[in-house]
């Protein structure tokens, strides 16, 4: 019998390996206007009515 870590039930959100997700900027930020703007590209199957962050 081996001991190993349980499974997650689902897999992780973002996996920087995977390179799930390509975040694209449109317009970068402006100081003096506090404002930028990105174009983000999801790997297919990815969730529906998901709200992404980009930090």
């Amino acid at each position: 019998m081996f001991i190993s870590p349980p499974q997650a039930e689902f897999p992780p959100t973002f996996d920087p390996q995977q390179q799930a997700m390509v975040i694209t900027p449109l317009f970068p930020w402006d100081p003096e206007l506090c404002f930028d703007y990105f174009s983000l590209l999801l790997a297919p199957g990815a969730v529906s009515g998901v709200i992404e962050h980009v930090v």
